[in-house]
């Protein structure tokens, strides 16, 4: 249930609301506020959501380069802070270059200048892809315009054409040589030549089917929003294809934009109805028809949570059953082969996956390990959320990786040796986040690099793991980031202390959060916060607001900076 707004008639109530199809627990248990406090409430509410004042600043996103020697990221540009550049800092001596400045359109297009939202390098770094414009597609900005800029001819086009529909592009990535972008349209996947600018579909039943993207429940409840994958050489794309024919549509009603409600309506399948037919196919890029993966069982009653490629000729592809207790990997020639099951994870109740994105490297749904031969999976079979280390030829047993006693919260890399799993877990306090390492392939006990200062720490690993960008924030604190050295976590150089926020933030953050455990009727404790009223004092009542949104996939007391949540609290 989301909240819509509060009435300000002397005594606040929730009067209005918009319904969200999942089912989500959510107890709020409001207090009646006077009427002298309803516009101080009002004026923090705008400061909460209506302005930056009370934003974090990040740092990127971020692209190591040169094997480390160096990184880029995007910052606000000195003669208009919405439009960014991307700045090039030498990773050892900090030293700061413009490397790419204002990337300004012709006239044809108003002679305005392109906002770099996020971007992706090619394999030399010659050409540069672009995403702006971005609009919203289920939860995320997925939608938006791309532009191919050639630093080599200073060259700028926009990809799938100058005629292409105003922010309708998804998902485009180079080829592994860069000289081609594929993306999805209008529910089909297309491939564009950058040399020719040739622009060719792949696929041409989008109108009933749903080719390189996902629907709503993918996107919810899997994590899974990109649709299709590039072939190590570049000759044939893998994609996820979406028959969501007789499913049932969800009506939304939005009565927050306009004057008059509007309706929204799209397939969204309740438990025991009929939910799309999924499956997998490879399609040669150069065009021509698509080899279907008979993965066994019926498409309906499955789902396809993770694909990618193995080498040029196999793909390792991860089916879960409806009632989500048996994942299976499957392993598949996408020519003539059968797909054979090589690992199963299996549970009485529910298997929690692992998610891909944020875990395995760029272009990547799973996380490979020994040059290919093994993937990393996380499994709570034996009562801990450990890593394991599966064979993709079903020649071996998994074998363990992180120690029992530990949770894994989330995977943050390995080295190209495949000698450590660097992970993020907090084996003492479930309410706060370090990083650890384990050996792979070796023997040796699991190490903590991160310092001990209790709260939350985040890492985004160079590929080798010597080098990361460090994130540090508590309820209370605002994240701070700096650059360190692994895995001594050395750090090297400051690059966000979010003073403004800090000091902008201060009359909200007092007084401090109290972090507590409270015992249930089973015994069991459960971590809780406590947030006092401002001027508090002990020999009164006060109201109280009682907030749970808490799942077996997902805790809220953590002690880390809530950003606007937080602040709103």
């Amino acid at each position: 249930m989301f909240l819509k707004r509060v009435v300000d008639t002397g005594r606040a109530k929730v009067s209005d609301y918009v319904s969200a199809p999942a089912a989500w627990p959510l107890l709020v248990l409001l207090a009646t506020v006077p009427l002298w406090a309803s516009e101080e409430l009002q004026q923090n509410l705008q400061r909460i959501f209506g302005t930056q004042a009370l934003a974090s600043r990040s740092f990127g996103p971020t692209r190591w380069i040169g094997n480390g020697a160096s990184f880029t990221t995007v910052e606000p540009s000195a003669a208009d802070p919405n439009i960014g550049e991307i700045i090039e800092y030498d990773t050892a001596s900090g030293k700061r270059s413009l490397l790419i400045g204002t990337v300004q359109l012709t006239p044809k297009e108003a002679a305005k200048a392109l906002n770099v939202e996020d971007y992706w390098w090619d394999r030399d770094m010659h050409r540069l892809l672009i995403f702006t414009e971005s609009r919203r597609y289920w939860r995320t900005n997925s939608r938006g315009d791309y532009w191919v800029l050639n630093r080599d001819s200073s060259e700028l086009k926009k990809v799938g054409g100058r005629d292409a529909p105003a922010s309708s592009l998804m998902y485009a990535k180079f080829s592994p040589d860069g000289t081609q972008v594929a993306f999805v349209r209008a529910s089909n996947i297309y491939v564009e030549d950058l040399n020719s600018g040739a622009i060719h579909a792949l696929t041409s039943d989008g109108s009933s089917l749903v080719n390189g993207a996902t629907d709503w429940v993918y996107e919810e409840e899997l994590n899974l929003r990109d649709g299709f994958r590039w072939s190590p050489d570049g000759l044939h794309i893998a994609y996820w294809q979406f028959d969501e024919s007789g499913v049932e549509k969800f009506t939304l009603i939005n009565d927050t934009d306009s004057l008059y409600p509007k309706l929204t309506t799209f397939p969204y399948p309740k438990s025991g109805t009929k939910k799309p037919a999924v499956r997998v196919g490879v399609i040669p890029t150069s065009g021509g028809s698509t080899q279907w993966i008979a993965i066994p069982g019926e498409s309906r009653d499955n789902y396809l949570f993770r694909m990618d490629w193995i080498d040029g000729e196999r793909l390792g592809i991860g089916q879960l059953n409806r009632r989500q207790n048996l994942a299976t990997i499957y392993v598949s020639d996408i020519v003539g082969g059968s797909p054979k099951a090589v690992y199963k994870d299996e549970d009485q109740a529910w298997v929690d996956l692992p998610e891909s994105e944020g875990t395995a490297r760029p272009g990547e749904s799973f996380l490979w390990i020994r040059e290919h031969k093994a993937f990393l999976w996380l499994s709570e079979h034996d009562g801990w959320r450990r890593a394991w280390a599966v064979p993709f030829d079903g020649s071996n047993a998994p074998s363990a990786v992180t120690p029992a006693g530990v949770d894994v919260s989330q995977v943050a890399g390995t080295d190209p040796e495949s000698r450590w799993l660097y992970y993020i877990a907090s084996p003492d306090n479930a309410t706060e986040r370090y990083l650890y390492r384990s050996p792979i392939d070796h023997t040796g006990p699991a190490e903590r690099l991160s310092p001990s200062d209790p709260g939350t720490h985040r890492y985004n690993l160079y590929p080798d793991c010597r080098w990361a960008i460090h994130s540090y924030s508590t309820f209370d604190n605002p994240p701070t980031l700096d650059l360190v050295r692994l895995p001594g976590q050395q750090s090297v150089r400051m690059l966000e202390r979010n003073l403004t926020l800090r000091a902008n933030a201060s009359s909200l953050l007092d007084p401090p959060v109290e972090f507590l455990k409270v015992k249930v009727s089973d015994g069991a404790l459960l971590d809780g916060w406590l947030l006092r009223p401002r001027n508090f004092d002990p020999a009164k009542k006060y109201p109280v607001i009682v907030y749970v949104y808490g799942e077996p996939a997902g805790v809220t007391v953590t002690n880390e900076w809530q950003r606007q949540s937080g602040l709103f609290h």
